[in-house]
């Protein structure tokens, strides 16, 4: 895959082949000597992008990136339009059938492609998962262990996790499977196991009852209490059941309402001031040491460590709900990505 790959080393005043410096062409049409690291096979090696071809790398990174961005406007349309179930479904198939049909691609430009769509997928399928885990817990119940904090927070920040996770599991894998090829579709394959979601994740019951399918929402609430053992019974008015009106279409300016002002302000600073350096220290994992494999696990853990550490902030008169998110999402990754920082920067 293109993320990740480990630029091989080429004829240099340290190689064992020539003390001259020449410049090259990189391409499917020149062969090189590559030095020996941990995988035996990357597309870097198969397509040769070095030289001059070296940044189809970069450029394949940027591609994906671009995916995640589309992903992000389509799956939050697509899950207000037809549900967040369906939407995750959609988002699954279309993220883990992309991602195998990448590994038989012939070329570069093609593999590309491969890669935006598998982003938009993936990224369908975090948002979904995010949306409906939040929308089905309470925001007010409190986490025993931590009082201030609702499940609803706890897992809006839990939901991090499994990246870092998967980011450990894949450098495992490929300690076992050192060539792209089957690396690929090995780890593709495994991924079609999120497709059985459909059949153990209920619709947001949030979306039903905003969407006016109410006997789906008493369902689903019902079943739920009965689960845990509660008793629950619905009490629709005559004059709730007349003035019920169409779901109303939410736009790019309701972010900027009274309601969400402030909490628009919050993401709008602290997703970039997260996002960019933890995705700049991922990129530069590869250069940490020279076992790459470690180079990931230990990324990994950093990450994880950033991903699940809980809030501090208690929601008081001066500390807002809104801010208390901006504690735990703003303050503990850039922690560990600063602790990452200072060890890349050591290795290096």
């Amino acid at each position: 895959m293109c993320y990740g790959q480990v630029p091989p080393l080429l004829a240099s005043p340290r190689s064992r082949f020539t003390d001259t410096v020449v410049s090259c062409h990189g391409g499917p049409d020149h062969q090189f000597a590559y030095n020996s690291f941990q995988l035996e096979d990357t597309l870097v090696t198969r397509w040769n992008l070095v030289c001059d071809q070296e940044y189809k790398v970069a450029t394949c990174h940027s591609v994906y990136m671009a995916g995640l961005l589309v992903g992000s406007f389509i799956s939050g349309w697509l899950g207000d339009k037809i549900g967040r179930r369906k939407t995750l479904l959609a988002s699954a198939v279309l993220s883990s059938s992309f991602s195998l049909l990448g590994a038989f691609m012939p070329e570069y430009v093609s593999y590309t492609f491969t890669r935006f769509l598998t982003a938009v997928g993936a990224h369908g399928c975090f948002q979904m998962v995010f949306t409906i885990s939040v929308e089905i817990v309470g925001n007010r119940q409190p986490v025993p262990v931590v009082p201030w904090v609702s499940y609803q927070t706890l897992l809006g920040i839990l939901i991090q996790a499994p990246f870092a996770i998967g980011m450990g599991l894949i450098s495992l894998v490929a300690m076992v499977i050192p060539y792209w090829f089957t690396l690929q579709w090995t780890m593709s394959l495994v991924t079609f196991l999120q497709v059985g979601l459909w059949f153990t994740v209920p619709e947001s019951p949030r979306w039903l009852r905003a969407n006016n399918r109410d006997e789906e929402y008493k369902a689903l609430v019902m079943a739920a209490a009965k689960k845990n053992g509660k008793s629950l019974t619905f009490t629709n008015s005559k004059e709730e059941v007349e003035t019920k009106k169409e779901p109303g279409i939410l736009g790019i300016k309701d972010l900027f309402s009274r309601d969400l002002l402030l909490t628009t302000i919050v993401m709008f600073l602290s997703w970039p001031i997260v996002k960019v350096p933890y995705s700049g220290i991922n990129l530069g994992l590869a250069r940490l040491s020279d076992n790459l494999f470690i180079d990931f696990i230990a990324g990994s853990l950093i990450g994880e460590g950033g991903g699940v550490t809980p809030q501090r902030c208690r929601p008081t008169s001066w500390c807002s709900p809104s801010w208390t998110s901006w504690d735990a999402g703003l303050s503990s990754q850039v922690v560990f990505s600063s602790l990452a920082s200072h060890a890349l920067s050591v290795a290096s």
